[in-house]
């Protein structure tokens, strides 16, 4: 019953939120529609340009294309012929039934009978990721559903040949977010080529697919973007809760947006910021090369990464993190380690809680090292995952 309320509240406040101005869905929408109108979408990288086409739907609102990959342009095309605030409605909606509607799947599927399975569909309902996400109308929690797919049809490949579902739907995801790239890397380590191949074959088809329309010009203009938004120091920015940007705010200084680093390491702070996320990856191929091939705890490990290594991972892409959750929950109910257990409890506040770190108090020197909650959230994920007892699979 709290579950049920719990989601109704959600759905209620994400109707609610529907005709509030933000960002975020805008974007996507702006995109596809000028896609229709047969607009050079190299032209969505100039911010001048694009903001003014945004501001023609929401007229309070400052958006950018950014550094999304040409492909994303296409995202909203299903519902760019709208109204843009039916269009938002609509997908605003549909993305809090696909949201409770996993979450209760996850629960069915990892935690049938027990009273964690509800507990799963509360805190999805009160997942601030996912509120930020609804409330923006962001393309993460269909990200989210998607990947949950990957992970069905991972968990049979042995069995029942499903490895090119796995392979084309984190294609179809990497296409569109960055998401996917670490999953990449457990199929690389676990040896699962027919998957890799069929996820880079996606990814291929849907970038010719997308030139006609999109050109060349426009995968040179994103491959600029994502360039100086690398190199510049902008993932300092405490909103990023990453480890790159964990890393770059302690030591990289930014004249607009990090003035007062702890340290000042310049070019070195970004190196040992992208050397900390070879750090975890090669730790976690360790650990999942000595697992079973459908051991979740791998592909809870490598999920989680896809949230904490990305230095763009704001915190609406921690939606993605319910599904370590999960499972990390099902190892509990079946280990029952008090402390695990308690470090669980830890890792799922520290990213579903709305806490204050974006305060002005933790912007400048050692301080700012408290500003980055979910992502400490998500390391603990990720060690939980990656020290999990092997052998402990849950099946339905």
């Amino acid at each position: 019953m709290l579950a049920a309320l719990l989601s109704l509240r959600l759905a209620v406040a994400t109707w609610h939120a529907s005709a509030v101005p933000a960002n975020g869905f805008v974007t996507h929408f702006t995109a596809s529609q000028l896609v229709l109108r047969g607009n050079n979408v190299a032209q969505f990288y100039d911010d001048t340009w694009f903001s003014a086409r945004v501001r023609v739907s929401e007229p309070a609102v400052v958006d950018i294309f950014g550094a999304n990959p040409p492909t994303v342009a296409f995202a909203a095309l299903p519902v760019a012929w709208m109204r843009y605030e039916s269009a938002r409605t609509s997908v605003a909606m549909l993305s809090v039934v696909l949201w409770i509607g996993g979450a209760v799947w996850l629960a069915t599927v990892l935690l049938p009978g027990s009273p964690l399975g509800p507990l799963l569909v509360s805190v999805a309902a009160l997942f601030q990721p996912a509120e930020e996400g609804l409330r923006h109308a962001q393309l993460h929690i269909p990200v989210f559903v998607a990947v949950l797919l990957a992970w069905w049809f991972w968990r049979r490949a042995a069995q029942t040949r499903n490895d090119a579902a796995v392979g084309a739907i984190l294609g179809s995801v990497l296409a569109l977010k960055s998401t996917g790239a670490m999953l990449w890397m457990l199929l690389i380590v676990q040896r699962r080529w027919k998957a890799l191949a069929w996820s880079a074959l996606t990814v291929v088809v849907l970038a010719v697919a997308a030139l006609p329309v999109a050109g060349v010009d426009a995968w040179s203009a994103f491959a600029a973007r994502a360039r100086v938004m690398s190199s510049s120091g902008a993932f300092s920015v405490a909103a990023y809760q990453s480890l790159p940007g964990l890393v770059q705010r302690l030591s990289v200084a930014n004249p607009a947006s990090n003035p007062r680093p702890m340290i000042n390491a310049d070019a070195a702070g970004i190196v040992v910021s992208w050397l900390a996320v070879l750090a975890l990856v090669g730790a976690s191929a360790i650990a999942a090369a000595r697992r079973g091939r459908d051991d979740d705890a791998s592909f809870a490990a490598f999920a989680t990464l896809s949230v904490a290594a990305s230095p763009v991972s704001l915190d609406y892409h921690y939606t993605l993190t319910l599904l370590p959750i999960a499972i990390l929950l099902s190892r509990a109910r079946a280990q029952t380690n008090r402390v695990r257990s308690a470090v669980l409890a830890l890792a799922v506040f520290l990213i579903a809680a709305r806490l204050p770190y974006l305060s002005p108090r933790l912007a400048n020197g050692a301080l700012a090292a408290l500003a980055y909650p979910k992502l400490y959230g998500a390391l603990l994920l990720w060690w939980l995952a990656l020290t999990s007892e092997k052998g402990v699979v849950v099946r339905a």
